[in-house]
C-alpha cells in the first residue's frame, strides 16, 4: 500500500509540471502557497472522499502541515481555489492516459432536480434550469441533467450540465468525441440512433453499443402484459 508521502509527492511531481508548461506565469507578488500546491490537496483530497473546502483545509490542518506548512485560511483556500478551476479539470484529463483507464466506456445521463414545481416558476434561481422528464425513474422535474462518462472501473472521464430538456442524444456526440476516442462506448436505449452511431464511428472511431428496441412483435400483447403484471404483485 502506498504511503501518503509517495502520492502527495506523485500528484504535486505530475501537477507542477503540468501547470509550469501550460499556465502562464502572474503578476504581483509570489503567493504563499503555489498553484500547484493547491491542486495537489484539492486532488489528494477528493481521493480520500473530502468534497467540501472547509474538509480540505481541516485535513491539511490535522494531517498534511508537514507537507503545507504555508496552508492557507478557508476563505483564500476557496477564492484561490474557485480561480484554478479551469486548469484543475484540464490536469484530470491530461492525466487520464497515464492513468490506464481502459478503452471500455460507459455513458449516462441522471437528473438533477434543484427546485419543486409549486416553487420553479415563481423564483429568479436556477435561470439556466429547464422542466425535463426522466423514463428511467418515471419522473417529470425542474432543474438540470448530469451527462457522465466513465470506465468500466467507475473512473470519471469527462461529465457535462445541461438543462433538464437537453436529450441525451443531442449532447452525446460532443461528450465522446472529447472523451473517448477509438473507445467502445456502452450506453441504454435513450442514446440509440444510427444517425449519432455512424457519426461517432467515421470520425473519431468511437464503437457506439446500445441495446436493440424491441420490435412490436417482441412487445407482450396488453393483455398479457396486465396478466403478468397482477402475478408480479
Amino acid at each position: 500500500m502506498l504511503d501518503i508521502a509517495t502520492v502527495l509527492t506523485t500528484i504535486f511531481t505530475y501537477v507542477d509540471e503540468y501547470c509550469k508548461s501550460h499556465s502562464s506565469e502572474k503578476p504581483g507578488p509570489t503567493p504563499k502557497l503555489t498553484d500547484s500546491e493547491i491542486i495537489t490537496i484539492a486532488i489528494f483530497c477528493e481521493l480520500m472522499g473530502k468534497t467540501s473546502e472547509y474538509a480540505h483545509t481541516r485535513c491539511v490542518i490535522q494531517w498534511l502541515q508537514h507537507y503545507f506548512p504555508r496552508m492557507i485560511d478557508r476563505s483564500r483556500y476557496h477564492r484561490r481555489l474557485k480561480g484554478l478551476t479551469k486548469l484543475i479539470n484540464d490536469v484530470r484529463e491530461a492525466a487520464l492516459p497515464d492513468i490506464g483507464t481502459f478503452l471500455i466506456h460507459i455513458l449516462d445521463s441522471t437528473p438533477v432536480p434543484v427546485l419543486s414545481f409549486k416553487r420553479a416558476g415563481f423564483t429568479p434561481l436556477f435561470p439556466e434550469a429547464s422542466y425535463g422528464h426522466c423514463v428511467a425513474k418515471s419522473m417529470t422535474y425542474y432543474g438540470f441533467k448530469l451527462h457522465l462518462v466513465t470506465d468500466v472501473n467507475g473512473v470519471p472521464i469527462y461529465f457535462d450540465i445541461t438543462p433538464a430538456h437537453v436529450s441525451d442524444v443531442s449532447i452525446a456526440g460532443e461528450l465522446l468525441e472529447k472523451s473517448s476516442k477509438s473507445a467502445t462506448v456502452l450506453a441504454d436505449k435513450g442514446y440509440i440512433s444510427k444517425e449519432l452511431a455512424d457519426m461517432l464511428l467515421s470520425s473519431n472511431n468511437i464503437d457506439l453499443w446500445t441495446p436493440k428496441r424491441k420490435s412490436q412483435s417482441d412487445r407482450e400483447p396488453r393483455s398479457e402484459r396486465k396478466y403478468l403484471s397482477k402475478l408480479r404483485q
